[in-house]
């Protein structure tokens, strides 16, 4: 692991090479998918007024598993556990907001949790359930 110093040199020149080997690797599209997102924490909320590394990128946002200053990692996978589409936003953004970008070129079923719908989304099932 290279120290902190090191690391803000190298993460610059690292990004674009990172980003072409994920992208690679999507898999492939097969009409059933799921979508989820992670957070990514950055540094411990007590330390959010120092933090210098991800300044002006990083924002504090409010998860299920409390508040967390960072990212959020937004998946949408297949049923053979395949990346098809990834997001990074700031950890403020909403989960429902980037699923338009995500799905954009995505036909057949996707399921996720009820972060990811919007009041126009939801609407009744037939056994009086939501989806």
């Amino acid at each position: 692991m290279p120290c902190y110093e090191r690391f803000v040199t190298l993460q610059k020149s690292r990004l674009m090479p990172l980003l072409c080997l994920l992208l690679s690797r999507l898999g492939q599209r097969t009409g059933i998918y799921y979508i989820d997102s992670t957070a990514l924490a950055v540094c411990h909320n007590r330390r959010i007024g120092r933090h210098q590394t991800f300044k002006g990128l990083a924002a504090r946002g409010k998860t299920s598993m409390g508040w967390c200053f960072g990212f959020k990692l937004h998946l949408v996978f297949n049923h053979l556990n395949e990346m098809v589409a990834v997001k990074l936003t700031p950890s403020n953004v909403h989960d429902g907001a980037p699923v338009e970008q995500l799905t954009r070129d995505l036909t057949g079923k996707l399921f996720g949790d009820q972060g990811y719908l919007g009041k126009n989304a939801r609407r009744p099932c037939s056994n009086g359930d939501w989806r």
